[in-house]
């Protein structure tokens, strides 16, 4: 009898301790165990690293434009003739030099031949064209000239303003092959063949620079082509069109004709 109670408590403790010992509030937890990451969260936070990195990598494979070297002198050719060719200083060639500048630019960007015949009419098709736009075909500011010279030339290369420019600016752009066409307070570049007090405004192309002058095709002279200005005359004189006050008063700035 002995012997049957303790086989009994025996085969008792064999059944229920090994339930009590791996049951839920024991240490082996099957809802931990069985749990697998959401594959969801685990592609997003790839995408996260893979964006981390790119950026990164775009902040150390950034690179900065390295400066041009600007040469000591550049030439362009460009065709010349006077706004007045005939030598008549008359209206309307007195107030030509803008469409005149138009003219040459052109047909150096396409790099056409100019005969003296097609740089009288193209001047003279412009006429028109600004009283119609603007009410006058006397002075204007650049960026109507701009937009003449758009209207005249769609295939001529691109025009654009460029505002409130440095020396090396000007010389960088006339380095690339571009020429400039520069508004001016006439009278402050004291050309000795500009006389009483002529003109008030004036707007020179500039084909050309060394260390020391700009050279221009100066269409309000006859004997203009490549007449040198200082760097320090232009840069002063530079002022675009003010209809009324002190011409001084015009912006710093200059078109820009791009092949």
């Amino acid at each position: 009898m002995r012997w049957f109670i303790i086989f009994l408590s025996i085969c008792l403790w064999v059944l229920v301790i090994p339930d009590w010992f791996f049951s839920h509030d024991g240490v082996y937890d099957s809802t931990v165990a069985d749990y697998q990451p959401d594959p969801i969260s685990v592609i997003d936070m790839r995408v996260f690293d893979k964006q981390v990195s790119e950026q990164k990598e775009t902040k150390t494979e950034t690179t900065v434009d390295k400066p041009r070297t600007i040469p000591p002198s550049v030439y362009i050719h460009a065709p010349f003739y006077s706004q007045a060719p005939d030598g008549n200083r008359n209206l309307p060639w007195s107030m030509l030099c803008s469409e005149a500048n138009l003219v040459l630019a052109a047909y150096a960007i396409k790099g056409k031949e100019l005969t003296k015949e097609q740089f009288i009419e193209d001047m003279f098709a412009m006429i028109p064209i600004q009283e119609n736009a603007f009410g006058t075909y006397f002075s204007i500011p650049m960026r109507d000239l701009k937009s003449l010279y758009d209207t005249m030339y769609p295939h001529a290369g691109n025009a654009w303003i460029l505002e409130n420019p440095s020396l090396e600016d000007m010389k960088s752009e006339l380095a690339k092959g571009n020429l400039i066409i520069a508004p001016t307070a006439g009278r402050l570049l004291k050309n000795p063949f500009f006389v009483n007090g002529w003109p008030r405004f004036h707007t020179i192309l500039i084909v050309w620079y060394d260390d020391k002058y700009f050279y221009t095709n100066e269409v309000g002279m006859s004997n203009g082509e490549n007449y040198k200005y200082t760097h320090e005359t232009v840069m002063h004189a530079m002022h675009d069109f003010v209809a009324k006050g002190d011409i001084t008063q015009g912006a710093k700035l200059v078109m820009v004709i791009e092949k």
